[in-house]
């Protein structure tokens, strides 16, 4: 199975609002860029990590699926699960 880091697999959408927010807090969103390049799974985010996502990629918290992630990455598929 193809390994791929979270910014990898960050929705088109939140990663190009998490990108327009890096001029103004610079600091803050590469660090949170450089988590999600060393991070593979949703749950290896701490519970800070992913409210400092959705705070600058301009995610709501009250809408999103906070348990699982898949509103925020892209699901992979589960080659064993597809046959």
């Amino acid at each position: 199975m193809e390994h791929q880091d979270l910014y990898t697999r960050l929705e088109t959408t939140h990663k190009e609002a998490l990108i327009s927010n890096k001029e103004k807090y610079p600091h803050i969103v590469a660090k949170i860029i450089r988590v999600l390049k060393y991070k593979e799974f949703y749950n290896d985010l701490t519970i800070e990590e992913v409210k400092t996502l959705c705070t600058y990629c301009n995610l709501n918290w009250n809408k999103i699926d906070l348990l699982f992630g898949e509103d925020i990455f892209k699901v992979r598929k589960n080659k064993l699960l597809s046959r």
